[in-house]
């Protein structure tokens, strides 16, 4: 059945990164691209996000909302040993403009997620090694929802030549959309594309489209409501090659829902289209970001 499955991701992206292929020149293009992130102890980095969400549950009209938020990103440590970066993330700032059959233009301005610390664990290629939040015992759901589209992904492919494909599939624990924390497992098929110019920066272009499925379950004072996803998707990454950061991602999810309560044993279908853009506002480099490289000095082989 997997195998069967790849087949077809295969099938489908074929079509289209072929469309994609056709606004760039036939002159072959063998440059070797190398993806990875690179942080340093210190580093501050603040990313402002642009979000479109459409929410429909069973037969009832959708629910538009357009999102505006702010989130924190900083570098706490990295491992001496194991090169991992230690990461705190929170949402420092959300506004939000919903509307539905009954009301128009409601604004949003608070969240429960404000101000609530994540604390993520990644390698150099984005893989997870662990993810938790400040309160454990505090619940609460980012304002995009459990499956909304992350930042730090596993990329899992290092160097590339432009133009090459290659899959990625993880296990990921999405403690940056809520406590408690979702659950994801997904199939990502990377294509590398030239290095682009964006915000002021030439960057590593990453495209990619994405499976997977994913289960949370959230508790109320009276009763437990299990929620489990399919997930589609889609997108672009813009990594700077100077700092090796994020600088701009694109993301489209399509999650296909279904809600489990005592009530309902069967589940409620629900429908969460989101169309996400993550912009890099400001860099704060860490001390040892811009540091001179040191110098070793060589012994002298004198006698005193």
């Amino acid at each position: 059945m997997k195998n069967i499955f790849l087949l077809f991701l295969f099938i489908t992206t074929v079509g289209l990164f072929a469309q994609n292929d056709s606004t760039y020149s036939e002159e072959p293009f063998n440059e070797i691209i190398c993806y990875r992130y690179n942080f340093y102890q210190g580093d501050t980095l603040t990313y402002r996000i642009h979000a479109h969400d459409s929410i429909i549950v069973g037969m009832d009209k959708p629910l538009l909302r357009i999102r505006e938020e702010f989130y924190q990103v900083v570098c706490d440590s990295v491992g001496k040993k194991n090169g991992y970066y230690y990461l705190s993330i929170k949402l420092t700032n959300y506004n939000a403009i919903e509307s539905n059959e009954n009301l128009k233009n409601v604004d949003r301005k608070t969240s429960p997620w404000t101000n609530r610390k994540v604390f993520l664990v990644i390698d150099s290629l984005g893989n997870r090694i662990s993810s938790k939040v400040d309160n454990e015992n505090l619940f609460a759901m980012s304002p995009g929802g459990a499956f909304n589209p992350y930042l730090f992904f596993p990329i899992n492919g290092f160097c590339k030549n432009a133009k090459e494909s290659w899959i990625s599939q993880s296990m990921d624990t999405l403690a940056e959309n809520g406590n408690p924390y979702p659950l994801v497992e997904r199939t990502l098929l990377f294509r590398a594309h030239e290095e682009k110019d964006t915000l002021g920066q030439i960057c590593l272009n990453l495209a990619y489209i994405s499976t997977g499925q994913g289960s949370v379950i959230l508790r109320t004072e009276s009763e437990k409501i299990s929620v489990t996803s399919v997930l589609a998707g889609s997108g672009n990454m813009y990594i700077s090659k100077k700092d090796l950061v994020p600088v701009y991602k694109f993301a489209n999810i399509e999650q296909k829902l279904r809600i489990y309560t005592p009530e309902d044993e069967d589940g409620n279908p629900a429908w969460h289209f989101t169309s996400m853009e993550f912009f890099l506002e400001e860099l704060k480099p860490g001390k040892l970001r811009n540091a001179p490289p040191k110098i070793q000095k060589k012994k002298s082989n004198k006698r005193k």
